[in-house]
This record gives structure tokens, sequence and C-alpha cells, in this order.
């Protein structure tokens, strides 16, 4: 089956019914660096894409959702919603309705500029490399990637796997009285009050930690919650949370040495940076996801500290189990004294961007900070806490 143009229809998030060339919106820029590329020809080119090499992406898609046995002619129609616009690329969502009036979704990532383009092409990459290496942390999965050429230049595209029911979240509230937001996407929230919302923060915390490799450094970096690059879903009782973006994976701290025996000291000092930029970024967002940097409630710290340690209980090096690799974190840092974790801490801070508006506001707080990062290593000491309290 070859779907026509009128069997695909287009939205924005927030603007009520379809759009084509008669709306007001169709000839408006998609982005303000590339003002030649308009609406319309993002979503004439994200047609061409999911239409490439015979609805290849989506025939992928298929597969993944367990309908290989579906053929295109059981699609009936094709809708592509533009949700948000993003620093580097512009995600919509894919709605494939079938037949059967079952309806599958994906998301659709486009980037137009050089800079996006760049972007995308690292993590569509990070995106399949992780889900071969690291499968049991449920990253989108990734069915197609490739260009369009339009009038107004070349659109890269990568079409993905859509979590349904995850929203995006942010602290909004004044300093006195701050909490947690889940945006839905007709523009409500549902507001989640301190210490509901620090569980969150645990799961991302476990979950970067799994995708950390001990042996080369690599990780997940960089990842913003002011970006969205986390989702969660309600649950009956507390929440699910998803990793949907990594624009790029690599090491921070150079290259590891040759394989060999295992260098426990190396690795616990690699290890070591991560936990520290890990436990500043987890507390860093945007009010609203776009107004002044603010810090997640210091009572996160714990939760910060035990995710970490169940990313780290998940992983064997070795014929370390995860529980010895944990005790041999706890014990290095053990051997710290409060000065020296500070110092570090402030090598950490010397190694951001120094004109980034987020600096005042960590230097400020990296006292404090620092303290209750000595606290909660400390009750970590326990060897019997890994096996019997957090796993």
């Amino acid at each position: 089956m070859n779907l026509l143009t009128q069997d695909f229809t287009y939205r924005m998030a927030g603007v009520a019914g379809a759009l084509d060339a008669e709306s007001r919106l169709w000839n408006l820029p998609l982005e303000a660096d590339s003002p030649s590329f308009l609406l319309s020809h993002f979503f004439e080119s994200a047609t061409a894409f999911i239409k490439q090499d015979d609805y290849r992406g989506l025939r992928q898609g298929l597969f993944f959702y367990d309908r290989e046995d579906t053929p295109l002619s059981e699609i009936s129609s094709i809708e592509i919603c533009l949700e948000k616009h993003g620093a580097f690329y512009h995600p919509a969502r894919v709605s494939v309705f079938l037949a059967s009036k079952d309806v599958l979704l994906f998301v659709l990532n486009t980037a137009v500029s050089d800079s996006g383009r760049g972007v995308m092409d690292s993590e569509a990459r990070a995106l399949l490399r992780l889900a071969r290496e690291v499968p049991e942390v449920p990253l989108p999965r990734v069915f197609s990637a490739g260009q369009v050429t339009t009038k107004a230049g070349e659109a890269g595209f990568f079409l993905a796997q859509w979590f349904e029911g995850f929203l995006e979240f942010h602290i909004t509230g004044s300093p006195e009285s701050r909490r947690l937001d889940l945006w839905e996407s007709d523009g409500t929230t549902i507001p989640v009050e301190s210490p509901g919302y620090f569980v969150l923060y645990e799961q991302a915390a476990e979950i970067l930690t799994r995708l950390y490799n001990l042996e080369t450094y690599e990780q997940v970096f960089p990842w913003h919650h002011a970006a969205g690059d986390f989702v969660a879903k309600p649950l009956d009782k507390g929440f699910d949370l998803r990793l949907i973006t990594v624009r790029n994976y690599d090491s921070m701290i150079g290259i590891a040495g040759e394989s060999g025996d295992v260098d426990m000291d190396g690795i616990n000092r690699a290890l070591f940076l991560f936990f520290l930029n890990l436990g500043l970024r987890m507390r860093l967002d945007r009010i609203d996801g776009t107004e002044d940097f603010c810090l997640v409630d210091p009572g996160v710290v714990p939760h910060v500290v035990t995710g970490f340690f169940k990313g780290l209980q998940s992983k064997r090096l070795g014929t370390m189990a995860g529980a010895d690799l944990c005790q041999s974190f706890v014990d290095f840092t053990n051997e710290l004294d409060p000065g020296e974790l500070m110092e570090v801490l402030e090598m950490t801070i010397a190694s951001y961007n120094p004109s980034a508006p987020e600096i005042p506001l960590i230097q400020r707080e990296l006292v404090a900070h620092s303290e209750m990062l000595v606290s909660q290593l400390g009750k970590m000491g326990k060897k019997s806490f890994f096996i019997d309290k957090a796993f």
C-alpha cells in the first residue's frame, strides 16, 4: 500500500484543529535560527521521511510492537503532531491508526541546523549502542534515521519509540513554596509536593549510574532536567521514570588504560567524579523549565545517593558483584576527609563553563551540599545496607 498525502494529518500541540496550507501557521518558521525553514517544510519532509524505503521505519516499529504480521494496508491514517521546540531539534508525536482501531505511537525527532543534525547523529548512534549493551535500561528504541532534502535545506530525522503516559516535569513555585509539576499535553499540570517527588530523582540517578561504564568511564552527558530529558508516569503508588534522550555517550576524563588486572583505585576515582557531578546536576532545574535556575530541595540528596548505589549494585566487574562494588566505593570515599571532598567538588565546578548562569547558585550552596553528601556517605558504611536495606 502507498499512503497518499491526504492520509496524513498535521497538528501542533496546543493549537486546535489540523494544519494545512490554508492555516495561518503553515508558512511560519520552524525555528528562529533557520527562518527559511517553515512549518510547511517540516510537515512535508517529515511525511517524506516516514515514507522512505517503503515505510521502513514504521515496519521496524511494527516488529518492535509485536505487529510484524500487520501489513501496511492495515494503516488507515498517520497523524504528525509537533510537540515542542528544543535547543537542537524538534520532537513530534506520530500516531499510526490501524484498521483494528489500535493506535501505535512514535516520536519523530527533527533537526534542521548543522549543530542539531550533528547532535542527532550522535544520539541515534548512542541509543542504538546502549540498546545492545545495556538492554535492561528502557531507553527509546530507534527504528530509522536519515535526512530529507527540502527547498529550504537538509532536515535530519530519526523515528523512535514513544513512551505513552509519560510527562515532562519541572520545579515550580516561590523559594518559600517549591513543588514539582508534571506537565500534561493540554497545558495543565499535576502538582506534586515534597517529599513525594524525591523518588523521581532517585530513579534518575539509578538510570544514569546503570548506563555508566566502569571500565571505560563512558557516561550519558550532557543531560538536563530543564530540557525535559527525563519524563515520569504517575502510578497508583509512586512513579515510573524514563530517560528519553542521549545526546552523547563518551568519557569525560579520557580513555581508561588497557584491560587487564582490575584497577579498583582508578575505577573508584573516576566513579567518584561521576558521583559528584551526578549529585550536583541532579539538583539543577529551571523554574517551569525555562525561567531562573533553581536547586531541588536538599532533602532529595539522600535519594540521589541511594539511586546511585542502586545503579552500582546492578553491575558486575570481573568477579566482583554489585554489593562488592558498592562496598569498595564506600571504603574509598571513607578515606577522604570532608575537606578533600569539598576540594574535588570545587574542581568539578571549575570544569563547568564559567559563564554558565547556574554557577553562582551552585557556589552559594556548595558547602551545604558537600556536608549532606559527607553525612549520607557516612551512613553507607555498613555492608549490610546494600543487601538488607536499599536493595
